[in-house]
């Protein structure tokens, strides 16, 4: 869309601030807030010269929101130039699209986005069938097909004969060809083939950057990029930066492995630090405790319901910790992907067990993500180290009980999802995608399941929520100094909603419009 030319007067808005709606007017100058009035008469000659008028009367204005855990550029590439399941609803739906992305004469076939309900309803055989088709139809040729959150992957022969997996198996990799966690990062690191092109990253992500300003987000947490081998990315992130292109505030993170070695963590930052600038920062380290309840690898404390098992713990006790205490003394933040109540026990118990060591409680603003099943032990524990719980409340159940959550784990999917809980513990909440395993990221409806969700004890209030997707976002980001607040000086990123949500139902609430998105005192999107 056509930029503005001149500064910007938004008047009569309903801004927030300190958890109400005020009513006043904004001057945004030179990409910041210059000024906020309750009284600034329009007609005055010299403001309307000098800057474009935007009437706000009934409309609500918000920080621009941050999502602090997702994946740049999402399913974009795959939906560009691979082939994507994300829209597919059932198991002859991926069969039909496996056999039309033939046509396409494409040398390597990238696809992303089954889901494991779906395949679950198959059993293994839905596995079987898959690797037995593109086998047929790529002999050939590399065919890889990743699961919606990216955790799993259903490999051809041609593909398993170039690849020597680091994990054993109970099936028939030539049967099944399913590989699963830790496979899922080295299939990458041997194959670099696998990635996409530079001019395919860079035209995803200013289409999924598009997206995201649509939706009002200004401010990311971007974790592993999809589709890439999370070097180019940043690379075309930069130059975007540098042609004036980026207009999310970009917070990457490097991801580390238990075998991955400390002076590697020391090249990888060292060299990341050249992409840094006011729109980029790195700050970051990204590690797996366990993996997903769907395919039975979070690490619990009791056994899945249909199995003996507890699931996955990616790391040794003591190389945790050391990692841990390593990484704080750095003055890093950690960034833990932790699901089963386990994993969330021992990674708790390693950060403040560093954090004493080194003296640095609070200090570097380490977040365990995910947390679908959390005690309340460590909840206070991460409330008293200041410890960041990063939410998807989008995941929340709003009525029953996902099917296959209840299958794996009983009754205890009644304890997922605490998310009040952590607020009465003074848990810094953050709030996000995990995108694009929440398809649509508008933070309106995340918030709206944290608030309108059947589990009483666990509703949050729409200021709580509103918070995580904005102020306390950039907190983690270590940025709350110009954005996540309407204050004079920070930088103008703003989402402008339709109306002040309705409270009084669901659908009332989720029909609140982004109307309009401003970032760095440009409009960058309006509907």
């Amino acid at each position: 869309m056509e930029k503005n030319k001149k500064p910007l007067l938004l008047y009569n808005a309903n801004y927030y601030l300190d958890n109400t709606f005020k009513k006043g007017s904004i001057l945004i100058n030179n990409g910041k807030i210059s000024k906020i009035s309750e009284n600034i008469n329009i007609d005055e000659v010299e403001i309307e010269k000098d800057y474009e008028l935007i009437n706000c009367d009934s409309l609500a204005l918000v920080p621009g929101f941050i999502d602090s855990h997702m994946h740049l550029p999402g399913d974009y590439l795959y939906r560009y130039y691979g082939l994507n399941l994300t829209t597919k609803h059932s198991f002859e739906e991926y069969i039909q699209a496996i056999k039309d992305i033939k046509s396409k004469n494409l040398s390597i076939i990238r696809g992303f986005g089954w889901n494991q309900n779906i395949m679950d309803s198959k059993g293994i055989d839905g596995f079987r069938q898959i690797k037995e088709l593109i086998d047929k139809l790529f002999p050939n040729e590399a065919f890889i097909l990743y699961s919606d959150d990216y955790h799993s992957c259903i490999c051809n022969q041609y593909l398993l004969n170039k690849y020597t997996p680091v994990r054993s198996y109970d099936y028939s990799l030539a049967k099944v060809g399913l590989l699963e966690e830790e496979d899922i990062f080295q299939i990458q690191k041997q194959l670099r083939e696998l990635t996409f092109s530079n001019e395919e990253i860079r035209d995803a992500i200013l289409k999924y950057q598009n997206m995201l300003l649509s939706l009002g987000i200004t401010g990311i947490q971007t974790l592993m990029f999809l589709g890439g081998d999370n070097h180019r990315e940043w690379e075309i992130l930069k130059e975007l930066d540098k042609n004036k292109e980026l207009h999310l505030n970009v917070n990457l993170a490097l991801t580390i492995h238990p075998t991955d070695k400390k002076d590697e963590i020391y090249d990888k930052l060292s060299w990341l630090k050249n992409f840094e600038s006011e729109k980029i920062k790195i700050n970051t380290i990204k590690i797996y405790i366990d993996g997903v309840v769907e395919n039975k690898t979070a690490f619990l404390s009791e056994p899945y319901e249909d199995s003996s098992e507890t699931g996955d713990y990616l790391w040794e006790d003591e190389d945790l910790n050391e990692f841990c205490r390593f990484v704080d003394k750095n003055n890093l933040q950690i960034h833990a992907h932790a699901i089963g109540d386990l994993a969330v026990h021992l990674i708790t118990k390693a950060l403040c067990n560093a954090m004493d060591l080194n003296k640095s409680k609070k200090k570097n603003r380490h977040v365990i993500t995910h947390l679908q099943i959390a005690n309340e032990e460590d909840i206070k524990l991460m409330g008293e180290y200041g410890i960041i719980a990063n939410i998807q409340p989008y995941w929340i159940p709003i009525g029953g009980y996902y099917p296959l959550d209840e299958k794996h784990i009983g009754n205890r999917v009644k304890d997922e999802y605490k998310v009040n809980s952590f607020f009465k513990n003074n848990v810094i909440v953050t709030a996000s995608s995990d995108s694009p395993v929440t398809q649509y990221p508008y933070p309106i409806f995340g918030i709206s399941n944290a608030i309108f969700r059947s589990n009483l004890n666990e509703k949050s209030s729409f200021s709580d929520m509103l918070n995580a997707f904005t102020y306390n976002g950039a907190y983690q980001l270590g940025r709350e100094d110009e954005i996540g607040i309407i204050k004079e000086g920070h930088k103008a990123d703003l989402a402008l909603l339709s109306t002040i949500p309705n409270m009084n139902s669901i659908e009332e609430f989720e029909d609140t419009k982004l109307l309009m998105t401003i970032s760095d005192g440009e409009i960058v999107y309006s509907l």
